[in-house]
């Protein structure tokens, strides 16, 4: 951001809310994949590439025009409308694995739904983008699996991988957990506010 704009500016690192996003190890999980998202850096285009190549079923929430003229496979059960917060947790303890669907752009995108995704302890497939690789140091193929964006074969394939693995998706859940519960408590509130501070002292 700095460079392309020249901007004086400070990077300050989002937290997962650990005590409101729990995992659920004893929810049996059902037959679906989840894919939350409303955001301009969201690619249904290869998502749902993916998902029709894969079969799987999914559940996919997004805005309207986000999908607007696509073609929605019959794997896929959209949701467009608002989706409280009771239900929605419930499909994220169900789901079998979480898909965080980015594309690269220059911004960034996609911090809240991974955060949100791996403190609830979910397995958790993600487009590699700047955006995220950048913030946060995750293990490839340990605390989450990454897809090249932009890469729907890439994409079933990591989601293939990974579905039907049941100890495999439990590890990358349980370290998808102690990920964020390692992120300090608070990191957030004290990295604004020493801006706030540094601003007020100027």
């Amino acid at each position: 951001f700095r460079q392309l704009t020249g901007a004086k500016a400070t990077f300050v690192q989002l937290e997962a809310d650990t005590a409101y996003y729990q995992s659920s190890p004893q929810t049996p999980t059902q037959d679906f994949v989840l894919c939350v998202g409303r955001d301009v850096g969201r690619d249904f285009e290869t998502l749902f590439e993916a998902l029709v190549a894969t079969g799987i079923p999914a559940k996919v929430v997004a805005s309207a025009h986000r999908v607007r003229g696509m073609d929605i496979p019959k794997n896929i059960e959209l949701h467009t409308e608002k989706v409280d917060y009771e239900t929605l947790m419930d499909w994220y303890h169900q789901a079998r694995l979480v898909i965080v669907n980015l594309q690269e752009i220059h911004r960034f995108t996609g911090q809240r739904a991974l955060l949100e995704a791996l403190a609830m302890g979910k397995a958790t497939v993600a487009a590699r983008t700047q955006a995220l690789t950048s913030t946060y140091s995750l293990v490839d193929g340990s605390d989450v699996v990454y897809y090249e964006p932009g890469n729907a074969s890439d994409l079933a394939q990591k989601i293939q991988h990974v579905y039907d693995d049941q100890e495999k998706l439990r590890a990358l859940g349980l370290n998808a957990r102690r990920f964020v519960e390692s992120i300090p408590e608070g990191s957030f509130y004290y990295g604004v506010r020493k801006l706030c501070v540094e601003s007020l002292d100027d």
